[in-house]
């Protein structure tokens, strides 16, 4: 590996890949777009790679070379980040006096990993200051790519690769980021941006729809531009615009947006990074996804709890832990705070449901019975928890965070009253707590040097031989009840003694 690194030659078989079609759910094997390839390429290799990407992804933090309005793969940065700074933007814009609407664009990049250009992104490496063996290892290990598809036993030839980035390498996330950093720098300053891998999003916010639609119209054509330059190609088809307002006179009214001499499809209630949107954020398609999800898997743990051979209740709370509450705790700060009374209480049927399930109980058994019997708490309990740690989060993370800077955002008084907020409830959950008023620790690091950090492993070999050299073997009072204890395997004959009882003890 080192040699490797050094000398910039990366050998043919870590460059080899065998691609495995795998047919994606519900989709008809009939058609090449149902399958997603899945490459298996060297052990060895992503073990050099992981050591040289982490040393990368190092100086890409410290050194400032990624946007702040970029969150995937990155330390600390979530798709709930995103949501909540996007969601609690909006909904303040609604209690902005006059208030503004918001339009908003959802950009869909089709096979973004397979379209990047190689050579542009070692320049773009070179730019920011990468070292130069790491350029010069990552242009060899990127050329003369090649690979095979393995379906049912069989191999296809080999074929060349000439462009974009392996699919299966650890370094390709990163150096995807790398690749569309420069989409965050030609967004206007008066509009927001979201990125999270190839996912790319804009919005503008104004008093009047039209003028906002007009700015999102301006900021698509520079994207397309600079998609376009870079050799990256928008499905317009799958990529949508969308609008929020508080005003039930403009529910009719729908932006007009162009890319590429086509008109991008105006939806509703789009998907945002798995949040479903709409336009009063009112997120009652979002519970609707999650209830119907949640009562879906429900029977499945309703077949795991038979009369017969049913499982017990800690392994089915782990099983709703796992199938259901992850459902419905996905990004649960992001919006379940502007949630009403009656939407909230479709989320706490369903969890109830699952209790009952896991309980065994009766249809008129009182819930406090079933919370009582499963230890789980009231999902109200649950969300304002997460309410509270999100909050918690962003008074402890850095000033350029996405949600700290969604909590410091400076915005006037919460003028509907009728409508909640993430700031709102969590700035009041804090006040309840007896710790509200003291300062927060902020967290240490999250980018560490990988050439310095610990490592555990000689840390716990460590303090074992120093146990051992403190605390030498003593005599074994119970000698002759293991056989390890009598310098035997415990797999060798029992010894020949008198005592009648003496294979009981041998064997335990």
């Amino acid at each position: 590996m080192n040699q490797s690194f050094h000398s910039g030659i990366v050998p043919k078989i870590w460059k080899h890949a065998i691609i495995v079609p795998i047919l994606k759910n519900g989709k008809p094997a009939s058609k090449m777009e149902s399958f997603r390839p899945i490459s298996l390429t060297s052990v060895i290799v992503k073990t050099l790679e992981r050591m040289i990407i982490n040393r990368l992804y190092y100086e890409a933090e410290t050194r400032g070379w990624l946007s702040d309005k970029q969150a995937g793969f990155r330390a600390r940065r979530s798709c709930e980040d995103q949501v909540l700074r996007m969601v609690q933007g909006v909904s303040d814009n609604f209690q902005a006096k006059p208030s503004k609407r918001t339009v908003m664009a959802l950009i869909d990049y089709s096979k973004a990993y397979d379209r990047v250009w190689r050579e542009d992104l070692l320049l773009d490496l070179i730019s920011l200051g990468c070292p130069m063996q790491m350029v010069r290892w990552f242009r060899m290990f990127l050329t003369e790519r090649t690979g095979q598809v393995r379906y049912d036993g069989a191999l296809s030839n080999k074929k060349i690769l000439p462009q974009g980035l392996p699919q299966g390498a650890v370094s390709s996330p990163m150096l995807f980021l790398i690749y569309i950093n420069g989409l965050a720098d030609i967004i206007p300053e008066d509009m927001e941006a979201a990125l999270f891998a190839d996912d790319a999003s804009f919005w503008c916010s104004d008093t009047d729809l039209n003028n906002a639609n007009s700015r999102v119209q301006e900021c698509m054509t520079r994207v397309a531009e600079w998609s376009k330059a870079k050799k990256m190609n928008i499905n317009v088809e799958k990529s949508e615009i969308t609008f929020f307002s508080n005003d039930p006179h403009e529910a009719k009214w729908k932006p007009n947006v162009h890319a590429l001499k086509k008109e991008v499809p105006y939806n509703p209630n789009p998907k945002f990074l798995g949040v479903h949107l709409d336009r009063t954020l009112s997120f009652a398609n979002h519970v609707k996804y999650v209830t119907d999800k949640v009562k879906s898997r429900n029977r499945m743990l309703a077949s795991l709890s038979t009369k017969q051979w049913g499982w017990k209740k800690r392994p089915m709370k782990r099983v709703f832990t796992t199938m259901q509450r992850s459902v419905m705790d996905y990004a649960a700060a992001a919006w379940q705070p502007w949630l009403s009374k009656s939407q909230f209480q479709k989320l706490e049927t369903a969890q109830n449901s699952a209790l009952r399930i896991i309980t065994g109980q009766y249809s008129s058994t009182p819930v406090e019975a079933l919370r009582l019997e499963t230890g789980i708490d009231s999902y109200a309990t649950t969300s304002k928890r997460h309410t509270a740690k999100a909050y918690e989060k962003a008074r402890r993370l850095e000033d350029n965070h996405p949600r700290s800077e969604t909590l410091n955002s400076k915005v006037g008084p919460h003028r509907t009253k009728r409508r909640g907020s993430w700031r709102l409830e969590a700035e009041s959950i804090s006040r309840s707590l007896p710790l509200a008023n003291l300062p927060r620790e902020p967290f240490p690091d999250a980018v560490q040097k990988p050439w310095t950090s610990s490592n555990c492993f000689e840390e716990w070999t460590t303090k074992i031989e120093l146990k051992e050299v403190q605390q030498p073997p003593q005599p074994n009072p119970t000698a002759g009840l293991f056989s390890c204890y009598n310098n035997r395997t415990p797999w060798d004959a029992p010894a020949q003694n008198n005592d009648p009882d003496a294979d009981m003890k041998d064997t335990g």
